[in-house]
């Protein structure tokens, strides 16, 4: 085999630089996940690499071109070791596959442009397992472990030692001292600790107007006004027999259980009657509405929501016609003492409230 790089199987401890080709070989190309860049350690130093299973590893020996080394096949690790001259070592791990061949992923940077696969870097350069290149300093260690019959070292005589005279101990008093800062934040900690909190909340919340004349407003009888209705745990204790009552709408909710935290909402609904727009809805032109929630473990608490009355328009028409003429000559026509002149009157609401006597005569 020719070539700088080139070496016979006999001639594993170099006597020449390590010299890389300039040649381009047109080797493999494929983009490397790894670089492991081959660099001499100090004289008696072991550098260790390791190099990936899987993607393509590149090793890099442009670094270490001119140096003498040997190339070792290390079977108790399938690892490659280079050899310097001064006994320093790189490995590289793994280098082999069990069956002894380099793993198929590895390329070999030797020089620029110079390429080299697996099979070629095996093709072109010795590799030896012969054990006697090694440094002296390395050759038990990798030849396998020592191994002697365990001893245990004899234990001293049992001397007892003399016990030590009672000793009295002064009293211990704590003392605890509580920036003034934080002197709110712990009495606070404390009342929590002691006095847990149990809270309810309601929220209602009107949500809008369906059925009755369909204009969405509330105007008309007929008209049903939607809310919803939130009950929340707010305290730190679990509520039961949560209760929820709204008169106005007839909802009534019972049996309920809340965790610390946590919310039910509820759905209800009110129509608007004839009453609620003749009388202004209580003389302030909306629907008042309130709900209100209770448990075993609080007090009840409530919450309104209003929803205004629009159109709210008091109106009379009135239409009057003549019908007809009867009585008199009979001619039905009016000619004659005594006619007869027959009229209609209709009087029409033509608001949205009931319409009274006035009852003062006019």
């Amino acid at each position: 085999m020719s070539g700088p790089w080139a070496v016979d199987a006999r001639e594993i401890v170099m006597n020449g630089p390590f010299v890389v080709a300039q040649a381009n070989t047109g080797g493999p190309t494929a983009t490397p996940v790894q670089v492991l860049k081959l660099i001499k350690p100090e004289a008696g130093k072991i550098d260790i690499f390791h190099a990936s299973f899987t993607g393509t590893v590149k090793i890099d020996f442009t670094a270490i071109a001119n140096e003498k080394v040997v190339l070792f096949h290390d079977h108790t690790n399938q690892s490659l070791r280079v050899i310097f001259a001064d006994g320093s070592q790189i490995v590289v791990e793994p280098f082999f596959f069990s069956d002894n061949t380099i793993l198929s992923n590895l390329l070999f940077e030797m020089g620029p442009n110079e390429i080299y696969s697996a099979d070629q870097f095996a093709q072109k350069f010795a590799i030896t397992d012969d054990r006697s290149v090694l440094p002296a300093a390395d050759v038990n260690v990798l030849s396998g472990g020592e191994f002697h019959d365990p001893s245990v070292d004899p234990l001293p005589p049992n001397v007892k030692l003399a016990l030590l005279p009672p000793e009295e101990l002064s009293p211990i008093v704590f003392h605890e001292t509580v920036p003034a800062a934080l002197v709110g934040t712990v009495v606070e900690t404390a009342l929590l600790t002691e006095n847990p909190a149990v809270a309810i909340a309601i929220d209602k919340e009107f949500v809008n107007v369906t059925g009755g004349n369909g204009n969405a407003l509330a105007d008309a009888v007929g008209d049903v006004l939607n809310y919803t209705v939130k009950v929340t745990n707010t305290g730190n204790v679990t509520l039961t027999g949560v209760t929820v009552v709204d008169p106005l709408t007839g909802q009534n909710i019972s049996g309920v259980t809340l965790a610390p935290g946590a919310s039910q909402a509820f759905n209800t609904s009110y129509t608007l009657t004839q009453a609620d727009l003749d009388n202004h809805g209580g003389g302030d032109n909306d629907i008042d509405n309130t709900a209100t929630a209770d448990s075993n473990e609080t007090g009840p608490v409530s919450d309104s929501a209003e929803v205004p009355l629009v159109g709210i328009t008091p109106a009379i028409a009135i239409d009057k016609n003549f019908v007809n003429v009867t009585g008199g000559n009979g001619n039905a026509l009016a000619d004659a003492v005594g006619d007869v002149l027959n009229y209609t009157v209709t009087v029409t609401n033509t608001g949205n409230v009931t319409l009274t006597d006035r009852g003062d005569g006019g």
